[in-house]
């Protein structure tokens, strides 16, 4: 079995494992540009021709209105295309006079940007009554959030495979959370699927990306680090809803 078939038969079995998607969702899949968000649109993509699941997939772009970041809207565009799949390019509209815009262009942190484009894609799924919105978080994003939120803001809070909203009538899904990075840049190799940067400034210098060295190095002295860690993850908070 190829690596491309292994990876998405994987994906696939995650998904119904925890049931994160049924028959009619409205699902926005959110990109970004990077490697992440267009290998799970690949995987998507192919699920949704291939499987018995019959569900309906919007890609959302959410564009930054940063001066620094590079906006990928007219390259991404031509992605949705060539996939046949629906599109939205989603403006944030921050106000000029918003303490938000402020804090987003004047912060040397990915917190305000990554809210902003969160509430975005929140609003749009209401909007459009979508019941899911797909992240492409993999496994080392998961092992990554819990290390940097008990670092930073001394709580053990997690991103659940599937993660119902309390204030809002859809679901979060991460389909990719079985996969290691490195299992993601393989795929993405084989597939062609070439990667869009930003360049933002700001996340070269993040805590993600600090915390990321350190478990790095963890994992050379502890081989199956991350895997265990995840393992331990699942069974105490990953229970399907």
């Amino acid at each position: 079995m190829s690596i491309v078939e292994k990876l998405k038969k994987r994906t696939y079995a995650w998904i119904k494992d925890f049931d994160m998607i049924q028959n009619w969702d409205k699902i926005i899949v959110a990109i970004s540009g990077g490697k992440d968000s267009l290998a799970m649109l690949d995987m998507l993509v192919a699920i949704q021709k291939h499987s018995d699941l019959k569900f309906e997939l919007i890609a959302v772009y959410v564009v930054p209105e940063i001066p620094w970041i590079i906006v990928l809207s007219d390259k991404l565009v031509k992605i949705f295309e060539w996939y046949w799949v629906e599109y939205i390019i989603s403006p944030l509209n921050i106000p000029e006079w918003s303490d938000l815009k402020k804090w987003i262009e004047a912060a040397d942190t990915c917190q305000w940007c990554s809210y902003t484009r969160r509430i975005n894609l929140f609003k749009l799924a209401e909007k459009i009554w979508a019941t899911k919105i797909a992240y492409w978080h993999h496994m080392d994003d998961i092992i990554d959030t819990l290390f940097m939120n008990i670092h930073t803001w001394k709580k053990m809070d997690i991103m659940l495979p599937v993660n119902p909203m309390r204030k809002w009538d859809f679901s979060i899904i991460r389909p990719m959370t079985y996969l290691r990075e490195a299992d993601i840049i393989k795929y993405c190799n084989v597939k062609w699927i070439v990667p869009l940067y930003a360049d933002c400034i700001i996340s070269k210098k993040s805590n993600r990306e600090k915390i990321r060295t350190i478990i790095d190095n963890l994992e050379e002295q502890l081989p199956n680090f991350v895997e265990n860690m995840f393992t331990a993850y699942i069974s105490k908070f990953g229970a399907k809803n």
